[in-house]
């Protein structure tokens, strides 16, 4: 069962999730702790750029990532659902992947302020269902255990599925 750490009123927690599909919870972690863990593999999924909603509290590290899809902003909620990032006075850019692996260097440092570890792993399966709402046709790279070829007919292949 995948453990993700996220921040809540209490400080980081760890949330264990048993969904498959994006649920209150799973959107809940990516919302509040690994929402640069989703860009990151949407991102590595798609080729989409990541980009990042920073205030002005002269920190330099974003409230929230996510990607632009051609549909538009892209979150674990949804398109364009990134409303406070689109309303208040946030500066939205794009950033990159060195950039965000030093905002996780900066909390591992001992700072304060940073983004948690990315759990980029077990964010797969729901980064492939993220892209899916962008209108990405996702073709998953699990490997696949190479079997023995057998002779088979066009149509006995025709009617293979692979998982």
């Amino acid at each position: 069962m995948p453990v993700f750490e996220r921040f809540s009123w209490y400080g980081v927690e760890e949330v264990k999730i048993k969904a498959k599909t994006i649920t209150k919870d799973v959107r809940g972690v990516f919302v509040s702790g690994q929402c640069h863990a989703l860009a990151l593999s949407v991102n590595a999924i798609t080729g989409w750029p990541m980009y990042a909603a920073f205030s002005d509290d002269g920190t330099n590290i974003p409230d929230h990532v996510f990607v632009k899809c051609p549909k538009g902003y892209l979150d674990v909620n949804g398109i364009n659902s990134l409303g406070i990032y689109t309303k208040y006075p946030y500066t939205i850019r794009e950033v990159k992947k060195d950039e965000i692996l030093a905002w996780v260097k900066h909390r591992n440092d001992g700072n304060s302020g940073g983004y948690l570890e990315p759990n980029l792993k077990d964010t797969q399966i729901y980064a492939e269902q993220v892209a899916k709402i962008g209108g990405h046709n996702v073709k998953s790279k699990a490997k696949v255990k190479r079997v023995p070829r057998l002779p088979l007919s066009r149509k006995d292949v025709a009617s293979c599925t692979t998982r």
